[in-house]
């Protein structure tokens, strides 16, 4: 099956993020609120805080609190699934997600990540936290999938077999951040590894952008990669990840975008020299069907 690419001028708009998860069948979340602590995180200048949520049970019409202690200083967003409850956010310099079993009334799982979102229902694609402190050693971006539906021990390839969950708030080993099942890259994805390819300055390094993640459907999702030494060299373009059988056996394919299709504003490159035309900025991709998809171009490159 092929994927059918077309292009068109981005449109930047600033919308307010409702987080009171709608879950019309069965529960709906409202009142999410986070209360700093005075209690620091240890080593850092952050505080904890303490996460509390109402939550409806639409069958019962009853209404109950969950609680949390967390490291989260904001709440970015949320993700409803059949009993379950996803919430992540800001915590420091990276993010956390905490998840919550609503039919138990208790929180289940928490974990560390460089970023994370919820593009197929029910899974979580998550990108491997990684340390700020190599000193010029870029690491390349290792995406994991966290369904849902499976137990927070079966979404470690490596855990302990009496680790108990909720993990230990002060928790620090790789139990908080290798969490979910490797899908991309494709040696990741065929070995179950967690590892993430070193480069250093100066050597060709591999990126993914996050933000243009999407699912066309429950089995195929689509993103912007790159790989560049410096932006003279830089190449763009579409990886298109197959998930038959969710994050087992996942298999990722590259498509080049078809950039003499694209040209860009001679005003625009006249300014950006020297222009390398196998670099195209994708702000965003629009799905339009199981086998169509639109390509965004900021308008001022296009």
């Amino acid at each position: 099956m092929k994927l059918k690419l077309t292009t068109a001028v981005c449109l930047f708009w600033i919308a307010e993020m409702v987080f009171a998860a709608d879950a019309v069948d069965h529960w709906k979340i409202g009142d999410v609120r986070l209360a700093p602590r005075a209690e620091l995180i240890e080593g850092t200048s952050f505080n904890r805080a303490d996460l509390t949520l109402n939550v409806t049970d639409l069958y019962s019409r009853t209404t109950f609190s969950l609680a949390a202690k967390v490291d989260l200083s904001e709440i970015r967003d949320t993700a409803l699934y059949s009993d379950k409850l996803a919430l992540w956010g800001i915590a420091g310099n990276t993010e956390e997600v905490v998840i919550f079993d609503l039919k138990r009334k208790a929180e289940i799982d928490w974990f560390l990540c460089d970023w994370v979102k919820q593009v197929i229902p029910g899974k979580l694609v998550i990108s491997e936290w990684q340390p700020n402190h190599l000193g010029g050693v870029l690491l390349e971006d290792v995406l994991m999938l966290y369904d849902l539906e499976k137990s927070p021990f079966a979404n470690r390839l490596k855990i302990r077999p009496n680790t108990r969950f909720p993990l230990p708030l002060d928790e620090q080993d790789e139990a908080v951040t290798d969490v979910g099942i490797p899908i991309y890259p494709q040696a990741n994805a065929d070995k179950g590894d967690y590892f993430q390819q070193p480069s250093k300055a100066g050597e060709p390094f591999q990126m993914v952008y996050l933000d243009t993640l999407v699912a066309i459907s429950q089995e195929r999702i689509v993103f912007v990669a790159q790989r560049e030494t410096d932006a003279r060299d830089a190449v763009t373009w579409l990886e298109v990840l197959d998930l038959p059988h969710g994050a087992i056996k996942a298999k990722s394919r590259r498509i080049e975008i078809p950039k003499e299709q694209i040209p860009p504003d001679p005003q625009w490159v006249k300014l950006h020299q020297p222009f390398n035309p196998n670099l195209v900025s994708i702000s965003q991709i629009e799905v339009v069907s199981s086998t169509q998809i639109r390509l965004h171009i900021p308008a001022e490159e296009s």
